[in-house]
């Protein structure tokens, strides 16, 4: 009887000494929300995003990446979610398990059952192809003028009562909008003669090429093209600057995207 007792005493020491080991193992493998990061930038080269010490691979995935003031969102098709990062915290600070068309700290925009558009927790009708949500109250929303999703337009939407507003209809085909201080920023080009725009509420100027969307940096807007066939696979950032009646667009660096480094 002492042999079979001192024998289960034994064996709950043993798997007590497992179970401690393993609390120990997890905690030492679990990354510290204190903990700093090694790399302070987030850019875009190679393919590849950079967001502190993540890397993300756009050559061989469909992920997507989109800006809204100091939060970097990062939408992962193949999981299903989008990642949040905060410049200023350089961390993830939000998880969503949808396709995020824009957050801004409190409220979200984004697809569920299918494409359809909600925000926050209420359908807004409709499929945005890019939007923007500007306050708590309106949300700037890209969507086909008829049936072709190539001629578009902007439109405003009030997201108590839902009205819809047109906001700008352009012969060209958008790509991108964004709000930043009362100007709506569009991002567009045309399909015939394979030029590209920047309009910044209803003024327009030429660009070298098309602007995936838009991020602020150091209270300057700069417009972001990610590779592809018109820019012969040459990722590239300008910056905008636009007065009530011109816009400017001047090129900061071709082959890398910076949009943030202490």
């Amino acid at each position: 009887m002492e042999e079979k007792q001192t024998f289960k005493i034994s064996i709950i020491i043993a798997l007590l000494i497992l179970g401690f080991g393993y609390f120990f193992f997890l905690l030492l493998s679990i990354k510290h929300p204190n903990q700093t990061v090694k790399n302070h930038s987030v850019y875009f080269a190679k393919n590849n995003l950079v967001v502190f010490d993540d890397t993300y691979d756009f050559a061989h995935t469909a992920d997507r990446v989109s800006f809204h003031g100091d939060l970097v969102l990062v939408q992962i098709p193949l999981s299903g979610k989008t990642v949040i990062y905060s410049l200023k915290k350089e961390k993830i600070v939000k998880t969503y398990p949808y396709m995020m068309l824009d957050y801004d700290g409190k409220n979200g925009l984004y697809y569920k059952n299918g494409r359809e558009t909600f925000f926050n927790h209420e359908s807004l009708g409709l499929s945005c192809q890019f939007g923007y949500i500007e306050d708590v109250y309106h949300v700037l929303c890209v969507v086909p003028k008829q049936e072709d999703n190539l001629d578009n337009k902007v439109i405003r939407i009030d997201t108590i009562t839902k009205e819809k507003t047109d906001v700008y209809l352009p012969q060209n085909t958008i790509s991108t909008v964004m709000a930043n201080k009362k100007k709506v920023y569009v991002g567009e080009y045309n399909l015939q003669t394979h030029q590209d725009f920047i309009t910044v509420n209803t003024t327009s100027t030429a660009s070298a090429t098309i602007t995936d969307f838009f991020f602020i940096y150091k209270n300057n807007v700069y417009a972001a093209s990610l590779p592809n066939d018109f820019n012969n696979h040459i990722p590239s950032y300008s910056k905008v600057t636009a007065t009530s009646s011109k816009v400017a667009v001047s090129l900061i660096e071709k082959g890398k995207i910076v949009f943030w480094k202490k």
